[in-house]
Order: C-alpha cells, then sequence, then structure tokens
C-alpha cells in the first residue's frame, strides 16, 4: 500500500479516520451514522453529509486499509441508530477477507471485532497512513477510570403510606449493560440476538441490595464489581431460595448455572 494523497475520495476518507481515531479517544464506544456526520462538520467545518448516502463507500476502503495495515476494523464501530449494529456490508467483507471467521454470524463478528478495536494500541499506524498529522492519544480506558471510581447512589426512603422501597439507579443499570452486555450470565440467552429486542434483559446485585441499605440508608453500586445481565426466568431463579427454602441469601451465579445445565441435560428444559 502507498501512503496517503490527499486528494478526492483519499482525503475524505482521512476526515472520516481522524474524526473516528478522535471518537476512540473520547470513548471506545460506537457511533451512529448521523453523529459522525455531525461530528466531521465540527472537526473541519464541511457542510454536512448525507450519512445515509456518503459513508459506505469510504468505511469500505477504510476496513480495506485496516486489514492490509494488520489493525482491527476500525469502522465496525459506526452503526445504524435502529438496530445499533455495522453497515451491512462489514460482515460480507470481512468474511471475504477472513474465510476462517466464515462460522460467525453477522453479530458475533461485530462484538469480535469491536473488541479488538477497544483493545488496540496502534491506531498511529493508520494515522500515519492517512497523513494525519497528529499523535494518537490512546483509546480511552472508561473501565480503568470508571472507575476511577464511577458509581452510583441507590438508596431506601419512606413514602407516603408508609412502604419503604428500594430506588434502584437507572443509570447503574445501565452501565453494567453497557460495560457486561445483554447475554444472561447464567444461561446464555439474549434477547437481542436472539428476538431483536432490547430491554428484556434484567440486573441482578450479586450483594443484595437490601443487605448493603441495612447497613446504611444508601450505598455506591459499582456496576462493573456489583452488577450482572441476566435474563428474567434466571432472575426469578436465583432469588427463588430466598422465597422458597426460607434461605437467608439468593442463589449464586455459579449455583443457578448448575441448576440451569442440570435441567437441560435431564432434558426437562
Amino acid at each position: 500500500m502507498s501512503g496517503f494523497i490527499p486528494s478526492g475520495d483519499e482525503r475524505f476518507d482521512a476526515m472520516v479516520v481522524d474524526t473516528l481515531i478522535a471518537w476512540l479517544e473520547r470513548s471506545p464506544s460506537s457511533i451512529t451514522y448521523g453523529d459522525l456526520a455531525k461530528r466531521m462538520v465540527k472537526r473541519f467545518s464541511i457542510p454536512e453529509p448525507d450519512p445515509w448516502r456518503t459513508f459506505d463507500a469510504p468505511l469500505g476502503r477504510i476496513q480495506v486499509s485496516c486489514d492490509e495495515l494488520g489493525l482491527p476494523c476500525l469502522p465496525v464501530i459506526v452503526v445504524r441508530k435502529q438496530g445499533m449494529k455495522p453497515g451491512v456490508g462489514f460482515a460480507s467483507m470481512h468474511r471475504s477477507r477472513h474465510p476462517e471467521d466464515a462460522g460467525l454470524s453477522d453479530d458475533e463478528l461485530a462484538s469480535k471485532e469491536l473488541a479488538l478495536v477497544r483493545a488496540c494500541g496502534d491506531w498511529q499506524r493508520i494515522l500515519d497512513f492517512y497523513g494525519i498529522g497528529r499523535v494518537f492519544s490512546g483509546v480511552k480506558d472508561v473501565v480503568a477510570e470508571k472507575l476511577a471510581r464511577e458509581s452510583y447512589e441507590e438508596s431506601s426512603c419512606l413514602i407516603e403510606s408508609l412502604r419503604k422501597e428500594q430506588l434502584r439507579s437507572p443509570e447503574a443499570r445501565q452501565r453494567c449493560l453497557e460495560l457486561k452486555g445483554t447475554r444472561c450470565v447464567v444461561c446464555g440467552f439474549d434477547p437481542v440476538e436472539s428476538w431483536g429486542v432490547a430491554g428484556v434483559i434484567q440486573v441482578h446485585h450479586l450483594r443484595p441490595l437490601s443487605e448493603m441499605l441495612s447497613e446504611r440508608g444508601s450505598t455506591q453500586t459499582d456496576p462493573e464489581k456489583d452488577l450482572v445481565p441476566v435474563c428474567p426466568n434466571c432472575h426469578a431463579l436465583i432469588h427463588s431460595k430466598l422465597r422458597d427454602m426460607g434461605s437467608s441469601r439468593c442463589y449464586t451465579i455459579e449455583e443457578a448455572r448448575e441448576i440451569v445445565r442440570g435441567k437441560a441435560g435431564d432434558g426437562t428444559r
């Protein structure tokens, strides 16, 4: 491959690469086509591109460049707002260049490549290839930062009916799903992957919230350490030990997995 020639398509491709690398330096997460267009306008003072007609070809060319440079597929972070999945060309091009991944589904390919993009610290190579004269500052490590110390307050309060309620933080739940995905840690079911429906998966406190709140009126929840995604069935199973067996604790995640495996093994699931 030759170096970047600053004209025509290559010039626009360089703008896309620069914007995506800047996004990684800010937040190692997906970016929609529309947000990419808006960020390019702000970054380069250009007329706003039509996100649905402009980016497919540049992202395809950048995907090839990444592959030939031995880098993960940077364009995988650009997703459609509806469904939050990469453009339809990503998976087919990946399979054509990587036949060893032919058995993976589109979602599995995207998840695999996104993890590689987040872990890659070698993006200076693509900046240099496209002639972008700046230094890559590194993918922002939100887990480390977070957790410098990211936590969310959850509390109990007395309402007018004199019934004490536990107020769970929706932000903590959302952060848990961003960090750990929507696949149940007990049975492996993913409602987004299987049904295409978001909002079904629940979040379980590894240490019961009631226990933490009994010690004080509120507690700081760490989504990485304290929360895990579970499907509604497995969540009910985990808590059934409290209800049905008069136990002072829930089933652990591993105990729940053993129950699910046992039922699946004897054909009763």
